[in-house]
């Protein structure tokens, strides 16, 4: 899959890529629930779908840039939602967090 951040839907499954590995969630019904967030706020419903070595968390959130959403990642240091683009890293200033709580499980399993 991709890189940290990553994220697919298909219908009321999502998927996100953490470096190499990946686990998914089945969203709501009519796909995954997302507040919108702006200048690094995290919604208070969102739930950590990875953790940097610190144990810090990291959530998913889908930024606006360049006339298009992108999939990345944002945390509470963060300014914004951290997206890649044409081969390097920007913050997103306005984006949505996902907050759907789901049912995490390794892709694997």
């Amino acid at each position: 899959m991709g890189r940290v951040g990553d994220f697919f839907v298909r219908a009321t499954l999502l998927a996100i890529a953490f470096g190499g590995t990946a686990a998914a969630a089945v969203a709501g019904r009519n796909g995954p629930d997302l507040a919108r967030g702006k200048n690094g706020s995290i919604d208070r419903r969102a739930t950590p779908v990875g953790y940097e070595a610190n144990g810090e968390g990291l959530y998913a959130c889908v930024g606006d840039f360049n006339s298009g959403r992108h999939p990345g990642k944002i945390r509470p240091c963060f300014d914004g939602c951290n997206i890649g683009y044409g081969g390097k890293e920007y913050a997103a200033k306005t984006y949505s967090v996902l907050i759907s709580g789901g049912n995490w499980v390794p892709m694997n399993q």
